[in-house]
């Protein structure tokens, strides 16, 4: 009996083992397959609409994901800020490219985000070439997006959500009193008000004043940019805001000119074989910002222009975020190139580590005694993401740009 035990189990583990191995070398195929350089397969021709399938998250930079083959079935690159907005300059002076097709589906990403590729799609517009927004359901952010089209279509059983801005925080003091934890709470400026939550129970009158004065703020932008596009006066925009859109029959969506048409699917690609002057929808050629980017003429000059990204939070716990060990070696390595004349630090980030911030705010103040230093600011760049920024010649945010936010802060739980 202990010998069949023994072999049945030998049996399972090998399994097990050999189950393990078969499943990193599929992986290992895959990665392989799908980062393999090949030879571009888009190439300018007529009749071509640039797509932009605007879905997930709006990343800073185009990142390639292998692993989204297991999903789609194909490879598919993941478009990010950067590419987006230089796929729309190349079309713009693309002959062959007709318009932009916005596909638009679960797409979420900063308000400052959204308004820059919104500035690229009104620029866009003076070529005298067309824009199609189309979505099965808007939320606000994809309607805001949406607005800047010249058509803007919404599925004829779709949605709009359009209800203003608001923020919901969360306070945890009572919770902490009734388990015997007191936060004990060391800050510096009146308006840092992240450590709320752990020793009240309502906002401070300081934090109500900034959370409503940056909301009004960026909800006067949206609804500024939506009543120029759709021609709509900005207090009856106010007033569909109040009045629960979300709830509202399609039908009454059209009616008050928030979209131009309830079409479905192949009804928005009929109208964009008419823009095109085409007989079939498979006349028109597509190009995703992957395409045209990756198909440019690269410009090669013995002068640049470095773009550094400083993305995430400060030297947190996450990968993702802004290492400033790495950053400063980066910054280092930018002063002493004698080839980049200039350089511009793309900051969206909430802050961190004020020591982290100290070392990168000094390695720009060292890169800037050599050459100028532009900040541009995206959809965050508040405490760290600000301290980092103040040492730079300029600063440029959007008028979404969430920044400020100067103090600091220490939290040290007392559970004795």
């Amino acid at each position: 009996m202990k010998s069949f035990f023994k072999t049945t189990f030998a049996c399972v583990l090998g399994v097990f083992i050999a189950g393990i191995l078969l499943f990193w070398l599929f992986i290992g195929s895959v990665i392989s397959l799908a980062t393999f350089p090949t030879t571009p397969s888009y190439t300018s021709k007529e009749n071509t609409i640039l797509i932009l399938k605007l879905e997930g998250e709006l990343t800073e930079r185009a990142k390639d994901d292998p692993l989204n083959i297991l999903n789609s079935g194909e490879y598919i690159p993941k478009a990010g800020l950067d590419e987006i907005l230089k796929a729309i300059q190349i079309a713009k002076w693309d002959n062959n490219i007709t318009g932009i097709y916005l596909d638009i589906s679960n797409f979420t990403g900063g308000y400052a985000s959204i308004e820059e590729i919104r500035n690229a799609l009104s620029d866009f517009k003076k070529s005298g070439k067309f824009i199609v927004a189309y979505a099965d359901m808007y939320t606000q952010r994809e309607y805001y997006l949406a607005t800047a089209a010249d058509w803007v279509f919404m599925n004829t059983i779709g949605m709009l959500d359009f209800r203003g801005l608001s923020t919901t925080p969360t306070f945890y003091k009572n919770t902490l009193d009734k388990i015997g934890v007191e936060m004990q709470v060391f800050r510096v400026g009146t308006y840092k008000s992240a450590v709320e939550p752990y020793i009240t129970t309502q906002m401070s009158e300081a934090n109500r004043k900034q959370t409503a004065s940056y909301l009004n703020s960026i909800w006067e932008t949206i609804i500024s940019d939506i009543a120029e596009e759709r021609q709509i006066e900005k207090h009856i925009l106010n007033d569909y805001a109040d009045s629960l859109v979300s709830l509202q029959e399609p039908q009454w969506v059209q009616k008050t000119k928030l979209v131009d048409s309830l079409l479905y699917r192949p009804e928005v690609e009929s109208f964009l074989t008419q823009l095109c002057g085409v007989e079939n929808i498979n006349d028109i050629n597509w190009a995703s910002p992957t395409d045209i980017v990756s198909t440019a003429k690269k410009i090669k000059s013995k002068d640049r222009i470095a773009i550094v990204y400083a993305v995430g939070s400060i030297d947190g716990i996450s990968s993702n975020g802004i290492i400033s060990d790495k950053l400063v070696r980066t910054l280092k390595e930018v002063q002493d190139d004698e080839s980049v004349k200039g350089v511009v630090l793309r900051v969206n980030s909430p802050g961190g580590s004020a020591f982290g911030s100290e070392q990168i705010w000094h390695a720009v103040e060292q890169l800037k005694r050599t050459k100028p230093v532009a900040v541009s600011m995206g959809d965050y760049a508040a405490s760290g993401g600000y301290y980092l920024s103040c040492g730079a010649n300029r600063i440029f945010a959007n008028p979404a740009t969430l920044t400020g936010s100067i103090g600091i802060f220490g939290l040290v739980p007392n559970a004795q």
